[in-house]
């Protein structure tokens, strides 16, 4: 199978944030490298598109389409984050107050309510 890099994935990322999404940031959950999601290695086969980490391999992203909805799977990234310098139309969630002051990156808060309920019942953020 080809390795393609995440540009492969371009339309479907569009499908599933209704942005473009090539220049964001993914932090992996493995390794904690940061980048762009233009540059993960990218399989394409089966029923959708798998993206991994460049650096050691971690399954960071999965994309499939059912029934015509967009399906994103994000569990291998900690962090995804949309640049201020995108054409970006619509607010998204203030980054953590953890983030480092002067820090013109957004935090995209994509989890469910179900991970936020199960966060909360574990204790975490």
């Amino acid at each position: 199978m080809d390795v393609l890099d995440g540009n492969a994935i371009a339309g479907m990322l569009f499908a599933a944030f209704g942005e473009e999404m090539t220049t964001a940031t993914g932090t992996c959950a493995s390794c904690a490298t940061r980048s762009q999601l233009a540059e993960f290695e990218v399989y394409l086969g089966g029923p959708g598109a798998v993206a991994r980490c460049r650096h050691c391999g971690n399954i960071v992203m999965v994309l499939v389409e059912i029934s015509g909805i967009a399906c994103v799977d994000l569990l291998g990234l900690v962090a995804l984050e949309q640049s201020e310098m995108s054409q970006r139309q619509q607010p998204c969630s203030p980054p953590p107050s953890s983030a480092a002051p002067g820090s013109n990156d957004r935090l995209l808060d994509y989890r469910t309510e179900q991970d936020r309920t199960h966060n909360e019942q574990e204790g975490r953020p």
